[in-house]
């Protein structure tokens, strides 16, 4: 499975009648609209840059499993389970070296579940700063962290 974000969202949307129907199209919209508009560097990149790779259930929703490659040579796999958020990112160059202000811990690593990514599961941040799982419980947090991934690779937007 690899398709782009809308599309699978709009073909496996929750049923009317689920309690946690829009928290499904929050985390969407936020990886969609917040996640890709700090990391895309052109309006084209914006629209295809969050894909789907694959699923898990969660309060009986089938949610998504994100994938994000930037230019820079990175690699990010991340899904939402309704409590947290777990990220993980390779980075094919470069060593992910940034002030991440705290917005998550390695002594949270033990919450990294990885439902729908199991294969895309690696150590902690401290372990190997190039490739690395991350569990996040806020998601003001996740922004943050993506922040902190904009301002290292200096990501701004280009012209159309």
């Amino acid at each position: 499975m690899n398709k782009p974000l809308q599309e699978w969202a709009n073909e496996n949307k929750p049923d009317d009648k689920m309690l946690w129907k829009d928290a499904y199209w929050n985390q969407v919209m936020f990886v969609r609209d917040k996640v890709a508009g700090l990391l895309a560097h052109t309006y084209d990149e914006y629209k295809s840059m969050v894909r789907v790779v694959g699923t898990h259930n969660s309060k009986s929703i089938l949610c998504p499993v994100y994938f994000i490659e930037l230019e820079e040579g990175v690699r990010i796999y991340m899904r939402y389970n309704y409590y947290n958020w777990n990220i993980s990112v390779e980075s094919l160059h470069t060593p992910i070296t940034c002030d991440f202000l705290g917005c998550f811990s390695d002594e949270n690593y033990g919450y990294c579940y990885v439902e729908g990514m199991e294969d895309h599961k690696y150590g902690t941040y401290a372990e190997n700063n190039k490739k690395f799982t991350v569990c996040i419980h806020d998601t003001y947090d996740v922004y943050v962290f993506f922040r902190a991934l904009k301002r290292l690779f200096k990501i701004v937007p280009k012209q159309d």
